[in-house]
């Protein structure tokens, strides 16, 4: 497969698991458990999956990780208005790991939770319109 090709599935890979993601936390939204802490950290996973999938689309290598302030960083040079559409999305990085886990993070309440699922929902919309799988 050429390279072009195989960058062009991955990138949709990313796409793929972010929707997921996504679908599987705005469910949980609806179906109104309490299922808060879940529910914010797989919005998180999906809008770093989005971002990866955008960075992967501009062929920008990133590393393995949670925080979406760098990855974010990474795209600015390429596509600063997207960087900037989707810079509040930093405020999702607590929620890959210390949100799950007892302890300091304070309880996510039903509103973080709605907010989470709300700006992956508008991340979305951006990843897909750039990648366009």
């Amino acid at each position: 497969m050429p390279p072009d090709e195989l960058q062009a599935v991955i990138t949709a890979q990313w796409i793929a698991k972010a929707d997921e993601d996504l679908e599987l936390a705005a469910h949980l939204l609806k179906s109104n458990t309490p299922y808060y802490s879940a529910i914010a950290f797989h919005a998180q996973q999906a809008a770093e999956k989005y971002l990866k999938a955008i960075l992967s689309h501009y062929l920008i290598a990133f590393p393995k990780t949670h925080d979406l302030a760098a990855l974010l960083d990474m795209l600015i040079a390429t596509n600063s208005r997207a960087a900037g559409e989707l810079d509040d999305l930093t405020t999702l990085t607590p929620f890959a790991v210390e949100s799950r886990y007892p302890g300091d993070f304070p309880v996510v309440t039903q509103v973080d939770a709605a907010s989470a699922v709300e700006l992956v929902q508008r991340a979305a919309s951006v990843a897909h319109a750039i990648v366009r799988v």
